[in-house]
């Protein structure tokens, strides 16, 4: 196992969280609105729904995902998520207020944003089982199936340096 391959799993980590997509835009919005912790608990919201991706992916849980019924739920209920997030955002976009008496949203809201957005995104679930499983099946062929949680563990920790950061 050499630094280099556990760097580039790493570093796919920290590349594939870091477009801004759905989840970031959220974590952009809440920070603008709430602050800082606000923002980063969204993020832990997503990389619990990334996790749990990644599980499902590792134990196979891509062929049932690969019923053509079971495809068409999961872009309709997608679609329809992103779609009324979207609508919710513009219509609110002059409700912001900047002074000291605004209402926060709770952690657990913030929590559960991230974690929604993330498990119900296409773009989400298309990655970890096309693009993530891809990468586990190439290397488990490559490198075997002993190390296929190291490397796993090595993108992971590059989405939660994305959070952090």
């Amino acid at each position: 196992m050499s630094v280099h391959l556990l760097l580039s799993y790493f570093f796919l980590g920290l590349t594939l969280a870091a477009p801004i997509g759905p989840v970031n835009s959220a974590r952009i919005d809440k920070g603008i609105k709430n602050g800082f912790w606000h923002a980063w608990i969204v993020g832990a919201g997503s990389m619990i729904a990334d996790a749990l991706f990644m599980i499902l992916v590792y134990v196979g849980m891509v062929r049932f995902l690969e019923i053509p019924i079971v495809q068409i739920f999961l872009w309709l209920f997608g679609g329809f998520v992103l779609i009324y997030s979207g609508v919710e955002s513009v219509l609110r976009v002059n409700t912001i207020l900047l002074n000291e008496y605004r209402n926060r949203d709770s952690l657990i809201s913030c929590f559960l944003t991230g974690f929604i957005m993330s498990v119900t995104s296409p773009l989400s679930i298309l990655f970890w089982l096309g693009i993530y499983g891809s990468v586990l099946a190439k290397t488990a062929s490559s490198y075997g199936t002993s190390q296929l949680f190291i490397y796993s563990g090595m993108i992971f920790l590059g989405l939660t340096c994305w959070d952090f950061l």
